[in-house]
Formats: structure tokens, C-alpha cells, sequence
């Protein structure tokens, strides 16, 4: 990994900051990953090698959506992985509520 220093203008320093923090997080594979096989929902930490507490990036991907629902950084992978099944239980619950209500039966 290399340290790259550009000079832009100001309105495209913010999406390549973005940019940049995708690719670093595209570079490493998945450390722990859990899925939902009901919907298909995924939990998943992935070690970015930084220092301290942004070692660990946890998320919560929904099948459907190109953002994670829920996403964090934490020191300890234990850590993550306890929030990272936290969220995806509480994201998995709140869709089976729905859709139990779309389909007429809750």
C-alpha cells in the first residue's frame, strides 16, 4: 500500500477520500462472515490492517441494497463480531416483521 498525496479541487477532495476508503476496504477479504439464509442478509468484518481502534470494519449488507444498513470500525475482532451479529439479528428481525405484514400473516 502506498501513501499518495494530490492536489484537487476542493469539491472532489470528499468523493475521493470516499473513493480511497472503498479500495481499502475492497483490498482485504472478509475475516469472520455471517449469513442469514432466510434473507440472505450478511454480516461481515474485515481486517484493514490499521492501527487501533480502526483495525476491524464491521457491516451489515443487505441483499438488496448497495450500502451497508449498519457499519462500524473497533479495535478487537471479538468486538466486531459481537456488533456485527447484533446489528444483523436486529436488521434480520425487522424484516421478517415486514415481511410478515406484507404478506398478510402478522
Amino acid at each position: 500500500m502506498r501513501r499518495v498525496t494530490l492536489r484537487v479541487p476542493e469539491d472532489y477532495a470528499e468523493d475521493l477520500r470516499r473513493f480511497a476508503r472503498e479500495l481499502r476496504s475492497r483490498q482485504r477479504g472478509p475475516a469472520y462472515a455471517l449469513v442469514d439464509p432466510e434473507c440472505q442478509a450478511r454480516g461481515i468484518i474485515r481486517d484493514t490492517f490499521a492501527r487501533g481502534a480502526d483495525r476491524f470494519h464491521w457491516s451489515v449488507l443487505a441483499p438488496d441494497q448497495s450500502h451497508p444498513v449498519a457499519a462500524e470500525h473497533t479495535g478487537r475482532i471479538a468486538r466486531g463480531r459481537l456488533l456485527a451479529e447484533m446489528a444483523l439479528r436486529a436488521f434480520v428481525e425487522d424484516w421478517r416483521e415486514q415481511s410478515g405484514e406484507r404478506s398478510g400473516s402478522g
